[in-house]
């Protein structure tokens, strides 16, 4: 047996070899076996989850939790976030999300409701004892009585905001009557409610057709829908709106002028200043003086011989109405100014319904004579 000399590094054991040599690691042996891929060795990354332990984003819990106690803000950018990285994560709570934003549009509508509440007595228009308005204020357009005026309207608007004021400062609009729907409406469905409606306020803004400014006014129809009228919401706002140049500075009943009058009212024998077919109203003025035209003749036109359908409100067109109106004024003008020759020679006019007449049962026919030279200067009726 050989021992070691004094000084000599002993003998490595078997199987290893120093870190420098090309042969470091190896266990005895030999080289160690390779790894079958299906052995259960995890990989160096690691794999994904299971679809069922995805881990819910923190965001989304952090959005939902905001939005629940009224953050909204804070939930919006939370949910953002959120949405950002369970797209690139594929993390779950995309439902937590929905669910703090909902909350968060709950809370906002809430919010709204309150401010308006709370601050509508602030800008509501101020009344005196005899119920005036004294102090402008907002408000809307069907809380206004009768009489009030207001500004800031728009015609397309339906239960609009307005800036109700005194009568006295410049105003664009006015309410001028109130009424009420039959309960269980004249005609059907929402035409029928329309026409209704339209109907009561035309017959209470009539004598508004005397006002100097006719021309520039609109009317504006304030009314529910059939689900309210059938819940017993029944009342009618009827407002005007002036179109004109300026502004009122005065209710509209101050512009009333007495000697203008609407065609369809005017009585057999009238003499008016001027004709004009287009203008719905002409200023009266006794037949001594001289003057335009003078109605002989007044008559209601046959509905039913007119139309093929069962219902008086359809209009049956312009050119039969026109056609009836004519000849209807043609045959009385025969008869009267047979027994009462006129003293010069007449032009024959006549004033028939338009299809707004007729769909408010406005169907009468104005028959009038002029001068076919000149005016007239005294009653062509032999009176």
């Amino acid at each position: 047996m050989n021992g070691a000399g004094e000084g000599e590094a002993p003998e490595p054991e078997r199987g290893w070899a120093p870190p420098d040599a090309s042969g470091a690691g190896a266990p005895a042996g030999g080289p160690p076996a390779p790894v079958s891929p299906s052995q259960d060795f995890p990989p160096v990354y690691g794999t994904p989850p299971a679809p069922g332990q995805r881990r819910t984003n923190p965001y989304a819990k952090a959005a939902l939790a905001a939005g629940l106690i009224g953050m909204v803000l804070f939930a919006i950018g939370f949910a953002i976030a959120a949405f950002v990285q369970i797209k690139r994560r594929g993390e779950k709570g995309r439902g937590l999300v929905v669910g703090g934003l909902a909350a968060s549009l709950v809370w906002i509508v809430a919010g709204a409701v309150v401010a308006v509440v709370a601050t509508s007595s602030l800008l509501s228009p101020k009344r005196d004892s005899a119920g005036h308005i004294t102090k402008s204020g907002k408000t809307v357009l069907s809380r206004l009585k009768t009489g009030d005026c207001f500004t800031g309207f728009g015609k397309d608007e339906t239960r609009v905001i307005v800036t109700a004021l005194p009568c006295t400062r410049p105003h664009d609009g006015e309410i001028v009557a109130e009424a009420m729907l039959s309960e269980g409406g004249l005609q059907p469905g929402e035409e029928g409610l329309e026409a209704e409606a339209t109907k009561l306020c035309m017959d209470r803004l009539d004598f508004l057709t005397k006002s100097r400014y006719h021309k520039d006014l609109e009317v504006y129809v304030e009314k529910p829908d059939l689900a309210a009228r059938d819940n017993g919401d029944r009342d009618v706002t009827c407002a005007m709106r002036y179109t004109g140049p300026g502004a009122l500075t005065a209710p509209l009943a101050t512009t009333i002028d007495p000697d203008l009058k609407a065609l369809r009212h005017l009585d057999i024998g009238d003499c008016l200043v001027e004709w004009d077919l287009d203008d719905p109203v002409a200023r009266g003025i006794p037949c001594s003086r001289p003057h335009s035209v003078q109605v002989y003749a007044k008559y209601q036109l046959p509905t039913q011989e007119m139309t093929t359908s069962e219902s008086p409100w359809e209009y049956p067109g312009t050119k039969i109405v026109e056609k009836y109106a004519a000849d209807g004024c043609q045959k009385r003008a025969d008869k009267i100014f047979a027994k009462h020759p006129p003293p010069v020679d007449l032009r024959n006019y006549y004033r028939a319904p338009s299809e707004q007449d007729w769909y408010f049962s406005q169907q009468v026919v104005v028959c009038l004579v002029g001068a076919e030279h000149g005016t007239l200067r005294k009653s062509v009726l032999g009176k």
